[in-house]
């Protein structure tokens, strides 16, 4: 078992969960939230639900 491909696929997996539910009518405003699912802003929120820190100022 690769430990990164299981990772990767799980991120995936939860990325199209997660944006199974988003609808947004106003072009503007769902490039603007799909560019920041994009960029992985979801995993962060993710991680802080668990009450784990992202803490890149170490």
């Amino acid at each position: 078992m690769d430990a990164f491909r299981l990772r990767d696929r799980i991120i995936q997996e939860y990325k199209h969960y997660v944006t199974s539910f988003i609808r947004i009518q106003n072009p503007r405003i769902a490039r603007k939230v799909t560019d920041t699912i994009n960029r992985g802003l979801q995993m962060k929120m993710s991680l802080d639900m668990l009450g784990l820190k992202n803490n890149t100022n170490a």
